[in-house]
């Protein structure tokens, strides 16, 4: 999924891009994904910056629901790059746990850690810095096992 092109003005609306974003969540709750896709391309395509990662985010849903994880993983990325905190966030998350099912945990455990400076708050980053724990004891790295405990540290004070 390519990145918006900003280089333009927005297509859609706020507020008509948003009621698309609240469609197209509703077409997944359905389980219609590919319907669910279509609008969320649209979306990403025609809105705002911060509107176009939500709709990559959920395009990245739908993809991974039609067993297309490779356009779902480009989906995440494109979320990543141009998407506010949150979103960033949630996409690191959802990314990192994608590679942990594919076995590529050295890079789950990166996006992990770049996903814990974009945590909302203490609960995310706690729940952060367990899968971080549990990837470092993983990957039986003592430079991780430490970096762990820096984590810990920071999150339990």
């Amino acid at each position: 999924m390519q990145p918006p092109d900003q280089s333009m003005p927005s297509q859609l609306p706020t507020d008509t891009a948003l009621t698309m974003l609240a469609t197209g969540a509703d077409h997944l709750d359905a389980g219609d994904a590919e319907a669910a896709l279509a609008v969320f391309k649209e979306v990403n395509a025609a809105a705002e910056l911060s509107i176009a990662a939500r709709a990559a985010l959920g395009a990245a849903e739908a993809y991974g629901r039609l067993g297309r994880d490779a356009e779902a993983a480009d989906a995440l990325s494109t979320a990543i790059d141009v998407g506010d905190r949150e979103t960033r966030g949630l996409a690191l998350r959802r990314l990192a746990a994608a590679r942990v099912r594919t076995g590529d945990l050295a890079e789950a455990l990166e996006l992990y850690r770049r996903a814990e400076h974009d945590a909302p708050n203490d609960a995310a980053r706690a729940e952060i810095a367990s899968r971080i724990g549990w990837l470092a004891k993983e990957t039986r790295s003592e430079e991780h096992t430490s970096e762990l405990q820096s984590h810990l540290n920071l999150v339990c004070r």
